[in-house]
């Protein structure tokens, strides 16, 4: 796991599991952690290693460049 991303899912558990915790700050952590993730394409091996025959290469949802169509892309069928 990213080392950064690891220190944010503690922290945001740690926020969470204090009884004196804002719950403001956990959201806030949870966006910055989430904004990483995309701007440095972390969720596109996990991707690829989910369904192999999806295009990663190409893809530029965590880009923010993600049309309707490009959701048709993403769409999974339930089996």
């Amino acid at each position: 796991m990213d080392p950064t991303v690891a220190k944010a899912v503690d922290r945001v558990a740690s926020i969470l599991a204090s009884e004196t915790g804002d719950e403001r700050e956990a959201v806030r952590t949870m966006t910055e952690v989430c904004d990483y993730i995309r701007f440095n394409h972390l969720m596109c091996s996990l991707h690829r290693d989910l369904e192999p025959g999806f295009m990663v290469e190409g893809c530029d949802a965590c880009d923010g460049f993600l049309t309707v169509k490009g959701f048709e892309r993403l769409k999974t069928l339930p089996s």
